[in-house]
């Protein structure tokens, strides 16, 4: 605890807050010392930066698309925007919520260790039962209301059993979710897969805006207001699951129904889902030890946020023009040349942690490691799943590929 502690007094003297303590952000170096790292929260106090403006509102706009706040009909994009703005939301802040609720870290660990498991298993089951219910867009909605039903019961003073409960309900439901959006969005899409990544963009900024601006909230109202602050959101994803159905992609292909087995024997489906299984490998100890490790090599305080936006930024930006690159080369080759951009980048990151100029292109490129690679992804899967399988493929992809990947390539797990 001690040594804990003096991480976040130097950080606070070169006027860093983190924002996001945790046990999993929490490392043993070889030489028994313990350090902070992930400083993707951490924000910078050498200048006075306001997120927001005092009177501007806080409320819905906080959840909905940018289309919703202007009074658009809503579409895909506000599924993924919702979806990911809940996501936004959730990932950086419950952790402070449950130690704000009095759970030591042991319990902390354990109760988020039930949201990675899940990861595993509901895409795979949601994506089965999918596939052999008449109307799988069922279960689509079945799996939004049961996220909002299992994350009210944080508003109760549950004890640590209930929490336990209630986490183990939400993840399992709400990890089920993304592949059946992923699913809904490419049956619309049909001949058109490539099209995906500019929907996708809009998760993308709906996931960054809900983290920056919910950090400048509860720094204002306190964490304990979580869980009511993000409950609007749920019901909001649990609105766009029900004004949305399958498209006409849904009746392609020749094939109605098979078993999990069969899609992992389809000709190129284990190459692809070990592809995607290695690029989570790889970016585990990125999202982990990035910032740490910008700040043992010299970087200023105020430089890794810097680091951190120029790659969310290329993201999106990747996700805006991908579709042409699809549409010209295909989402083999784009594969391809993600993962050999991914071997570069984070050789450049490990051997050239002093040159500047390099380190600032080695962020760039996760325009390719995670924009364009997740869009090839899903041209992909439209082609190696047609019509009904859409929702068993997504299944398999987020379950063997993100979620096992993502396990595996965490430095705690």
């Amino acid at each position: 605890t001690i040594e804990i502690l003096d991480g976040l007094e130097a950080a606070h003297r070169v006027g860093v807050v983190h924002r996001d303590v945790k046990p999993s952000n929490c490392f043993l170096s070889a030489e028994g010392r313990v350090k902070v790292g992930d400083f993707w929260l951490a924000r910078s106090l050498e200048r006075d930066v306001q997120l927001t403006r005092s009177g501007v509102f806080l409320g819905s706009p906080l959840y909905a698309s940018p289309e919703q706040v202007r009074g658009r009909q809503v579409d895909l994009r506000s599924d993924l925007n919702a979806y990911l703005a809940a996501l936004g939301a959730f990932s950086p802040y419950f952790p402070l919520w449950l130690h704000d609720r009095g759970l030591s870290a042991a319990a902390i660990s354990g109760v988020m260790s039930l949201w990675y498991g899940t990861r595993i298993v509901s895409p795979l089951v949601w994506g089965h039962l999918a596939l052999h219910s008449p109307r799988p867009a069922r279960w689509l909605r079945i799996g939004a209301l049961a996220a909002l039903a299992c994350f009210a019961g944080f508003l109760l003073p549950l004890p640590l059993a209930g929490i336990v409960l209630a986490m183990a309900g939400y993840s399992f439901f709400y990890n089920a979710l993304m592949p059946q959006f992923d699913a809904i969005t490419l049956s619309h899409l049909h001949q058109r897969p490539h099209d995906y990544s500019r929907i996708r963009a809009w998760g993308s900024i709906g996931f960054l805006l809900t983290a920056l601006l919910l950090g400048s909230l509860f720094e204002r109202i306190g964490i304990a207001w979580l869980p009511a602050v993000m409950l609007p959101m749920f019901g909001l994803l649990a609105l766009c699951a029900w004004l949305n159905d399958y498209g006409p992609g849904l009746h392609a292909g020749d094939v109605a129904r098979e078993s999990l087995l069969a899609g992992l024997r389809r000709p190129g489906v284990v190459a692809f889902i070990a592809a995607a299984f290695l690029m989570q490998v790889a970016h585990g100890p990125y999202y982990v030890f990035f910032s740490l490790f910008l700040e043992d090599n010299g970087y200023r305080a105020s430089a890794l946020g810097g680091f951190w936006a120029i790659g969310v930024a290329a993201e999106i930006v990747m996700f805006w023009f991908a579709a042409r690159l699809l549409a010209r080369f295909g989402g083999v080759r784009l594969i391809r040349l993600c993962l050999m951009v991914a071997a570069l980048r984070f050789a450049v990151t490990g051997l050239l942690p002093q040159s500047l100029p390099m380190m600032l292109l080695a962020q760039l490129s996760h325009a390719f490691t995670f924009g364009l690679f997740h869009a090839a992804c899903m041209q992909r899967i439209a082609r190696l799943f047609p019509g009904r399988l859409l929702g068993q493929g997504q299944g398999l992809l987020y379950g063997l590929g993100s979620g096992v990947g993502g396990v595996a390539g965490k430095p705690d797990a």
